[in-house]
């Protein structure tokens, strides 16, 4: 019996020495034939198969270890190597390796999560959409990638709670192993774009008209336009803050958009802070002068019919004093009578008065003797300068000053006139004008 299991053992180690054992093969080795990327060449055996050739009662078991011919994501053949062992492993040789067409290496799929867009952007004549935050890939295991996000609206024009496209591309050594993670639909809103208008002038100055109206010179430039819209302005009003006469005066201008203006917000109103507005100038007419007089030591000359103001606007409460005046007080012929005016009413403060005129060349300032009747009597005065005295034909006589101060109360006759100034003095309700 020893002999038998001697020779035995001698039979094994001769066959695994000079390569003597039996070969074996196998049937029904299951493998998954599709994986996703995973950077490794590893395929999953599902089962193994059963080994053939193995003879009654020898105790033979079966590995398998498979892998792709290559890591990368396309459709490979996928190698099954086998390996025996057992009792009486030693007796065969382990089945040649299997190649099974037809396997897949699939794209792994990534993910991108917290990507955050603007809540809006002013318009620009783009369909981009703002991103403040790309968010984070998720599920790559490789590090030679690079997720690529890009977001659009539909249309560049102005809304709210508009839909935006965020699509995701890929980018890298790895690109042709994933998928890039699926687009999605978020939303955002685009604004008006403001314009601006420089250059505009006005004219800053004008004569009081009664109107708020201010005057254009160049309307100026329309700024920020998108570089392909059409879009034109014009002026819809110019106005001062108020109407009345001033300096520093604020000048409103207000614009008004028009053409492929509807993605745009309008300048709206400017302002100047230059303007002035200048009295008006009134010119007088009609009235009438006295152009001679008796000598009374004033320039006075009596207006006996009073100018009309010239150019006072409808409703307007201006009107005007007329006064009238010699050219000096002495006595004397050809003199220049001339008038000055004054104004008053409510909207004197808007106007300027006429200037002064001449009405008279031939003016005269008479001296004085003069005969008037007082009472029921004659009251015949006689100025002696030379002699400071005056004869009063009268019974009783007061002098008063032209202020209403009496200098002389008593008897008529000769009057001496020493302690009276030179000066224009009543007499019995009448003028004596006293010149030395």
């Amino acid at each position: 019996m020893k002999r038998i299991l001697i020779l035995s053992w001698l039979c094994v180690l001769v066959c695994c020495v000079f390569g003597q054992g039996t070969n074996l093969s196998v049937a029904g080795t299951q493998v998954q034939m599709v994986k996703v990327f995973d950077n490794s060449d590893s395929a999953t055996v599902i089962n193994p198969g059963t080994l053939v050739g193995v003879a009654a009662g020898d105790s033979v078991t079966l590995s398998a270890v498979a892998h792709y011919v290559q890591k990368r994501a396309d459709t490979c053949n996928i190698v099954v190597n086998y390996s025996i062992g057992g009792p009486d492993a030693a007796l065969y040789n382990a089945p040649d390796s299997l190649v099974i067409v037809g396997g897949v290496i699939e794209k792994r799929q990534l993910y991108r999560d917290s990507v955050v867009i603007d809540s809006f952007k002013i318009y620009d004549g783009d369909t981009a959409c703002p991103i403040l935050f790309s968010g984070i890939a998720r599920n790559y295991v490789t590090h030679h990638i690079l997720t690529l996000v890009t977001t659009y609206f539909e249309d560049p024009n102005v809304g709210e709670n508009k839909p935006v496209h965020v699509r995701f591309g890929i980018n890298g050594e790895d690109e042709d192993c994933y998928l890039a993670p699926p687009d999605t639909i978020m939303y955002s809103a685009i604004r008006p774009r403001l314009l601006t208008v420089l250059g505009t002038q006005v004219t800053s100055t004008k004569e009081y008209d009664g109107t708020t109206d201010a005057s254009v010179i160049n309307q100026g430039t329309l700024r920020n336009v998108v570089a392909g819209d059409s879009v034109v302005f014009r002026i819809t009003s110019v106005r001062f803050e108020d109407k009345n006469v001033g300096n520093n005066k604020k000048i409103d201008v207000c614009y008004e958009l028009d053409g492929e203006s509807a993605n745009y917000e309008s300048p709206g109103c400017a302002y100047f802070l230059n303007g002035k507005i200048t009295p008006k100038k009134l010119s007088a007419e009609g009235g009438s002068v006295e152009c001679s007089k008796d000598y009374d030591s004033t320039t006075h000359a009596v207006v006996t019919l009073p100018s009309q103001p010239v150019g006072v606007l409808a409703g307007d409460q201006v009107y005007l004093t007329t006064n009238a005046e010699f050219e000096d007080a002495e006595v004397g012929t050809d003199k220049q009578v001339y008038c000055w005016y004054q104004i008053y009413g409510r909207d004197m403060a808007n106007y300027d008065a006429p200037e002064d005129s001449v009405v008279c060349t031939d003016g005269e300032i008479r001296s004085i003797e003069t005969a008037v009747e007082y009472g029921n009597r004659e009251l015949m005065i006689y100025p002696n300068p030379a002699h400071n005295q005056v004869w009063v034909n009268a019974v009783n006589v007061k002098i008063y000053s032209i202020t209403g101060v009496k200098v002389y109360d008593g008897e008529g006759g000769l009057i001496d006139l020493s302690a009276m100034a030179n000066g224009v003095y009543l007499v019995n309700g009448e003028k004596l004008i006293i010149c030395r």
